[in-house]
């Protein structure tokens, strides 16, 4: 027999909004990094090195997008919590889109 959980809607929004602003805030952080070293070396690295950065970076932001998007979901999912994981989840990626469509609208306007 399935029992009916549950869910604690507050912390759902909570965690959701927060792993979405979390993902957003870490992506512009990264571009930050990326214009300042852009402007600090113009030639860019030579050959092979460029491209071991790249996927250096590229890797380390997988891993920190995935806790920071997937990480409470998944604490969630362990606990066998799925409906709640699953929407905390689906409300991290509505916050991320929201948080892309403000910043695309702010920069059309300037």
């Amino acid at each position: 027999m399935v029992k009916k959980q549950k869910i604690n809607e507050s912390e759902v929004m909570k965690f959701g909004f927060l792993g979405g602003i979390a993902e957003a805030a870490y992506c512009f952080i990264v571009v930050l990094v990326m214009e300042s070293l852009n402007q600090a070396m113009p030639q860019g690295p030579s050959g092979s090195y460029g491209f071991l950065i790249f996927l250096l970076i590229f890797v380390f932001s997988a891993g920190v997008s995935g806790i920071l998007v997937f990480g409470y979901p998944a604490y969630l999912a362990i606990q066998k919590r799925y409906i709640e994981s699953l929407m905390t989840a689906i409300t991290s990626f509505v916050a991320l889109a929201i948080t892309g469509i403000l910043v695309f609208m702010l920069i059309s306007l300037v």
